[in-house]
């Protein structure tokens, strides 16, 4: 099975209390998200993140940053690969001003990274915590869950 994690509000959240965080230095994993994943490493299965950091086309952070904090939890947890959209439709910036079909709730990111590992639709769960996460995962075709239920918080 693959699963895919989106980044903020499901495996970190700001240590300054702002959503989401735009510097390494401000991101903090969510207590247990680690010790989740490495049981599900442990039981066989593949683990990936994908997160839309439209912070970059609103010029909050860089592209190098947005991997670089995406990178940093996709290591973290045991992941093998990530997947990023930087763009926003309402963005500031020129060049990152537009819609995507990698940009949550499109279905790119999910099917780049099933692509990515040769998994089917049906072999996939995406997890997170926004309506944008399920409306993916429902236009790629592959369960959800909800980041709150799979990791078992209050």
């Amino acid at each position: 099975m693959l699963y895919i994690f989106d980044k903020d509000g499901t495996l970190v959240h700001s240590i300054n209390g702002e959503r989401p965080p735009n510097k390494l230095d401000e991101q903090k994993p969510i207590d247990g998200v680690l010790e989740v994943c490495k049981a599900l490493i442990a039981d066989g299965h593949l683990l990936a993140v994908a997160s839309n950091q439209g912070g970059v086309a609103f010029g909050h952070i860089t592209a190098l940053e947005a991997h670089a904090m995406v990178k940093q939890i996709t290591d973290y947890i045991g992941a093998t690969t990530y997947a990023v959209c930087v763009t926003h439709p309402n963005g500031r910036k020129k060049a990152a001003r537009r819609e995507s079909r990698f940009r949550k709730p499109a279905a790119g990111m999910i099917e780049y990274l099933m692509d990515a590992f040769g998994v089917l639709p049906v072999d996939t769960v995406y997890v997170g915590d926004m309506d944008t996460d399920r409306e993916a995962a429902e236009a790629a075709g592959v369960g959800f869950a909800w980041a709150d239920a799979f990791f078992k918080r209050e």
